[in-house]
C-alpha cells in the first residue's frame, strides 16, 4: 500500500519520498472525494443562495400584490354598492395582478435567456429551472390576490361608502 524511502545524509534523514499504490481502492475513493468536494460545496452554496433569492422574490411579490388588492377594498365595496357583479370584480382584480405578474415573468425570463445566450451557457437545465420559477411566481401571485379579494368582496357596501 504505502512505501517510504528514507535517504540518510550525515546521519540525519533529509529526504522522505512517500509512494502510494494508486490501484488501492481506498486511496482512489479518497482522491475522488477530494476532487469532487469543492465543486459539490460550491453547488450547494449556489443552490442555497438561489433558493433564498427565490424565497425573497416570493415574499416580495406576495406583499406587493396583496397590498395592491387591499388598497382597492374601498373601490370594490363601492362597485358592489352600485350593483357590480362580484365575479366581474374578481376577474378584474386577477386580470390586473396577472398583467403585473406576467410582465415581471416575461421580463425576467427574457433577461435570463439573453444573459445565458451571451455567456454561451444556455442549457436545458436553465430552461427547466426558469419554467419552474415562473410557475412558482404565478401560483404565488394567484394566492396573493385571493385572500385580499375575498375580504374586499365581503365588505358591506355601506361601510365602503362611509369610508369615502
Amino acid at each position: 500500500m504505502f512505501g517510504a524511502c528514507l535517504a540518510e545524509a550525515d546521519g540525519r534523514f533529509s529526504l522522505v519520498v512517500v509512494t502510494a499504490d494508486v490501484d488501492d481502492d481506498a486511496f482512489a475513493e479518497r482522491r475522488m472525494l477530494d476532487v469532487v468536494a469543492e465543486p459539490r460545496f460550491q453547488t450547494r452554496l449556489l443552490t442555497t443562495f438561489s433558493l433564498l433569492a427565490l424565497l425573497l422574490a416570493v415574499i416580495g411579490t406576495y406583499g406587493v400584490l396583496a397590498y395592491d388588492v387591499a388598497e382597492r377594498t374601498r373601490e370594490i365595496g363601492i362597485r358592489i354598492a352600485l350593483g357590480a357583479d362580484p365575479r366581474h370584480l374578481l376577474r378584474n382584480v386577477f386580470a390586473r395582478a396577472g398583467r403585473q405578474l406576467g410582465g415581471g415573468i416575461i421580463a425576467g425570463n427574457t433577461l435570463i435567456l439573453l444573459l445565458a445566450w451571451r455567456a454561451d451557457s444556455l442549457t436545458a437545465d436553465l430552461l427547466v429551472s426558469s419554467v419552474i420559477t415562473s410557475v412558482i411566481m404565478a401560483v404565488v401571485g394567484v394566492l396573493a390576490c385571493a385572500a385580499p379579494a375575498r375580504r374586499a368582496l365581503r365588505v358591506q357596501p355601506t361601510e365602503a361608502l362611509r369610508q369615502v
